[in-house]
């Protein structure tokens, strides 16, 4: 594809994006507008807009946290899958946007160790 050709698709998406932007801030309230209208694209913003607004988000969330609460380890799996398992959880947890430092996990893993 020719340099003058790529331009031109990157400016025409640069355009969409800044009406997109637009459409977006003016649906908000002033107060609202001076504080989103940093994000530098529409995707950013939506996704901004979205996290902070959207009660799903939350629910889903307080789902995450819960799962991780009350897992337990059985004696009747291996530890390698209750390992696979509670990554797997970890890894919801930071998708949320938790920060979960390496020595926490692994203080976790150890505390969901069954007794015997």
């Amino acid at each position: 594809m020719p340099d003058n050709e790529k331009f031109m698709i990157v400016e025409a998406w640069k355009h969409a994006d800044f009406l997109c932007k637009g459409y977006i801030l003016s649906a908000l309230e002033d107060d609202l507008y001076n504080v989103y209208s940093a994000m530098s694209t529409s995707k950013k913003l939506w996704d901004t807009l979205e996290k902070k607004y959207k009660t799903e988000d939350a629910s889903l969330k307080k789902f995450v946290i819960a799962k991780f609460q009350d897992y337990k380890m059985i004696d009747n799996k291996t530890v390698g899958t209750h390992v696979q398992e509670i990554q797997l959880i970890f890894q919801d947890l930071v998708a949320e946007g938790m920060v979960l430092n390496e020595a926490f996990q692994v203080a976790a893993m150890i505390e969901k160790l069954p007794p015997s």
